[in-house]
């Protein structure tokens, strides 16, 4: 379960507890990541998600409260994942409807090898909606997210994440 102060941030909140509850439906675990990054002497962050059970997957989320949608993405955080042995995406969500973009590890990759992605000083990639973001990965709502997330195929399969988001997350990644 995701703990903490609702009123820090009501749409992460929100997010989450939807999040959860789907997972209960679909009979998988969802908590914050810790054990791996407290054995490697880091702080956790409710930032990520870990999915287990039929789905095992660490979702990134993070939130840009009003459009246009533009998130700084930690570095740091970016190499946990990247070095982690579980698939991961990211969720950037844009306000409290639910809608946002869904994107792959590889597109991830792909971002910041090309620089579309630029590292800023305080060590964050900038992201903004537009060109640093390929509209096939926006999904307008929670039940979209939540079909690509929880398909059977998530995490266990994997093909180019140049597919559309329509299609299965998991059946956009190769492992």
């Amino acid at each position: 379960m995701v703990r903490g102060t609702r009123s820090s941030n009501p749409i992460y909140f929100d997010f989450a507890d939807r999040l959860a509850r789907e997972a209960r439906a679909r009979r998988c675990g969802l908590s914050v990541w810790r054990a791996e990054l407290k054995r490697r002497g880091r702080r956790s962050t409710r930032n990520i998600l870990q999915l287990t059970g039929v789905v095992d997957l660490l979702l990134y989320v993070k939130i840009r409260s009003s459009p246009p949608g533009f998130w700084g993405l930690a570095k740091s955080r970016i190499a946990d994942l990247e070095s982690s042995a579980c698939p991961w995406a990211m969720a950037l969500l844009v306000g409290s409807t639910g809608a946002g973009y869904l994107v792959p590890s590889e597109e991830v990759a792909r971002r910041i090898q090309s620089g579309d992605w630029r590292l800023a000083s305080d060590g964050d990639y900038r992201v903004s909606e537009g060109r640093t973001l390929d509209v096939s990965l926006r999904f307008g709502s929670f039940t979209e997210l939540a079909q690509s997330v929880f398909s059977e195929h998530m995490g266990k399969h994997g093909a180019s994440s140049a597919s559309r988001v329509a299609r299965p997350l998991g059946e956009q990644m190769r492992l």
